[in-house]
C-alpha cells in the first residue's frame, strides 16, 4: 500500500494544536477516482470569502497534482511527519504551481497572503477559538501521522482519466515550467 500524506494542513497554530480548515481526500472506487474536498464548518462559519476562495484553491492545486502523479505513474509514498512545521514544508511541495492555473489576480493575492509557509489567518483563528472550541461545539481531534490516505498500486494502476483532463494538466505543465521559478507561498 502506498501511504500518501495527499491532505493539507491548514491548521492555525495553537501552541503544538492547530485548526485543520480543510483537506483532499482521495477516494478509489470502480477504477474511478473520486476526490473530496472537506473542509470544516468554522471556516464555512467565520471565514471571509477571499480565505474561503483561497482555500479551495488550495485544496484544487493538491486534486491536479495528485491527477497528475497518477497519470504519469510518478506517484510514491510521501513521508509522514507528527511534526507540524515539516507537515506545512511538505504540504507545499505537492502543489501544482497556482500561476499556471489560475488567471484571477485577486485569488492570486489571497493566496499568495494567506499561504506564504502554510495557512494563516490570525481573524479566523481567533474567531474559531472564540466562537466555537471555547463554546465546546463539535470537534475532531486528528494526528497528523494519521491524517493520511492510503491506495492500492493495483486499483491506481487500473484508473483511466478523460483525455481533455490530462490535456489540461499538460498545458497548465507547460506554463508552469516557463514562469519564473519564484514561489507565491
Amino acid at each position: 500500500m502506498l501511504n500518501l500524506q495527499l491532505v493539507c494542513h491548514h491548521r492555525a497554530q495553537i501552541h503544538s494544536n492547530g485548526i485543520l480548515f480543510a483537506r483532499t481526500i482521495p477516494i478509489i472506487t470502480k477504477n474511478t477516482l473520486h476526490v473530496v474536498i472537506q473542509i470544516s464548518a468554522p471556516l464555512v462559519a467565520y471565514g471571509l470569502k477571499g480565505t474561503i476562495h483561497a482555500i479551495l484553491a488550495h485544496e484544487f492545486l493538491h486534486y491536479l497534482e495528485l491527477v497528475r502523479k497518477i497519470a504519469t505513474m510518478e506517484l510514491i509514498s510521501d513521508e509522514t511527519s507528527a511534526n507540524l512545521f515539516e507537515n506545512v514544508y511538505a504540504d507545499n511541495e505537492r502543489l501544482f504551481e497556482p500561476r499556471a492555473v489560475f488567471t484571477d489576480k485577486t485569488l492570486l493575492l489571497h493566496i499568495t497572503k494567506k499561504f506564504p509557509s502554510g495557512f494563516r489567518d490570525y481573524k479566523l483563528e481567533d474567531k474559531v477559538i472564540k466562537y466555537w472550541i471555547e463554546k465546546n461545539l463539535p470537534t475532531t481531534n486528528v494526528a497528523l501521522d494519521t491524517n493520511i490516505t492510503k491506495l492500492s498500486p493495483d486499483l491506481l494502476s487500473k484508473i483511466r482519466f478523460e483525455s481533455n483532463l490530462i490535456s489540461k494538466i499538460k498545458s497548465f505543465e507547460l506554463k508552469a515550467s516557463k514562469l519564473r521559478k519564484k514561489r507565491l507561498y
